[in-house]
């Protein structure tokens, strides 16, 4: 086995996300992480044991030829916390409870609140034969999902945060419920007065800064701009059993509350646009227009059939939370009019790693606890607002008729745009005539 010259860093001592890299054909795995212009490597063992294992390797330089630097494992779990997003366990010596609010796990971000006291399955340790033996399974799982993958996500955030942050934006933890929900947004450092209010609701799959990115900047000449994550996309969370969309937008009503936002205009895309509507039936007068995109709002329980002979799947979980990259192609390929098989595993594979890898069983709760596409659904009430329906003409997740549906049933308030040549996702296809035809409506 060739040996692999690397730099080890100490992955306990605040890095935030890592892209793991899988060579095919070799024995060893890279994790890539730039941080202040640094490119840290570790070999497969140092990557095993610092990722699974919770143990802190030191940076030293290794001379060609020369036997890997050895690890030094913590082999103690007492007062040990683990993530319950990606089983990082933190066991430093300073207590985890007195860590500072905004500490975030150092492989996957997770928040602090993502954290549990660690108790190892055999005797409190780590190291144990039972943990290592799951930990190696995880591994190889994870392995065959992701393949080789590149830090696109990563460069892709930095861009869209510093252009937010240009745009006068700051990100924010907005605590309610009495600290048992977490809401992230990224909402305007200091509001102009003179400016209506704009809040972008993402649909299901990125969070709110991707969903919008290609929005934020036609918006915010005109608009003091919030783009929130929803809840267990990004750094929202909730403890609290609801999963309706009704409590989505509920949670979001409470957000504008503590950033004392008295009105707001509304856009909404899929998921999104379905909370954007519950919002503004349940709270008509914090709501001024809404924009409803490609949105099932008037979808039952029998919706779905034509989209499951369509992708041949049995559950629209299959979709939305896949579990492995051919899966994540077969719900894009069908979102987009884009040929999504002719994308590189290695790109899909930080997408997945992104978005698809965190909270897997809350978000099937979301799609199990929604009200709309329930059985005994109630009624879609009718609000008293001007809506604006964009519908991309080609989009496969939810046909047309839907938004002919719910033209009619909001009457002379709705308008309904076609966008040629758009799938499901019109905001990131066409998001020039997205923005004209958005904009036209907000400002007329």
């Amino acid at each position: 086995m060739a040996t692999v010259a690397v730099q080890v860093q100490a992955l306990t001592k605040g890095l935030p996300a890592l892209n793991i890299e899988r060579r095919r054909g070799k024995s060893s795995l890279e994790a890539v992480k730039v941080c202040s212009n640094l490119r840290l490597q570790t070999d497969k063992f140092a990557l095993k044991s610092a990722f699974y294992n919770g143990g802190s390797a030191i940076a030293m330089p290794q001379a060609a030829g020369a036997a890997p630097p050895r690890i030094t494992m913590k082999t103690t779990t007492k007062g040990a916390y683990i993530c319950r997003d990606c089983g990082y366990i933190y066991n430093d010596r300073q207590p985890f409870e007195k860590l500072s609010s905004d500490y975030s796990c150092p492989v996957c971000a997770a928040p602090k609140r993502r954290f549990k006291p660690y108790d190892s399955p055999v005797g409190r340790n780590a190291n144990d034969t039972a943990v290592r033996k799951a930990r190696k399974e995880e591994l190889k799982k994870l392995d065959s999902a992701f393949g080789v993958a590149v830090p696109w996500v990563y460069w892709r955030r930095q861009f869209i945060e510093g252009l937010y942050r240009g745009l006068g934006l700051e990100s924010k933890l907005i605590e309610i419920d009495n600290g048992a929900t977490t809401i992230h947004c990224w909402a305007p450092r200091e509001p102009v007065a003179s400016k209506p209010s704009l809040m972008l609701i993402q649909g299901f799959g990125m969070d709110g800064a991707f969903g919008w990115d290609r929005q934020v900047f036609a918006f915010s000449r005109n608009f003091n701009v919030y783009v929130p994550d929803l809840l267990f996309f990004g750094q929202s969370y909730t403890t609290r059993p609801e999963r309706s969309e009704n409590f989505q937008a509920d949670c979001l009503k409470n957000m504008l509350d503590i950033l004392e936002v008295d009105q707001v205009n509304v856009v909404g895309t899929s998921y999104g646009g379905m909370v954007a509507y519950r919002l503004a039936s349940a709270y008509p007068e914090r709501v001024k227009k809404v924009v409803v995109a490609s949105s099932g709002v008037m979808m039952d329980h029998q919706t779905n059939q034509r989209l499951y002979k369509l992708t041949r799947v049995n559950d629209v979980k299959q979709l939305l939370v896949p579990t492995d990259l051919q899966g994540m192609r077969r719900g894009m390929s069908t979102a987009t009019v884009w040929r999504v098989d002719l994308v590189p595993d290695l790109f899909l594979a930080d997408l997945f790693q992104n978005f698809y890898r965190k909270n897997r069983k809350e978000k099937k709760e979301l799609l199990d606890g929604m009200i709309i596409s329930s059985v005994d659904a109630p009624p879609v009430p009718v609000i008293d607002k001007k809506v604006l329906i964009l519908w991309g003409s080609e989009d496969r997740i939810f046909d047309k008729e839907l938004a002919h549906q719910l033209q009619r049933h909001l009457g002379a308030n709705a308008r309904l745009v076609f966008i040629k040549g758009a799938g499901h996702v019109p905001q990131i296809e066409k998001p020039r005539e997205f923005n004209y035809q958005a904009l036209q409506f907000l400002l007329s």
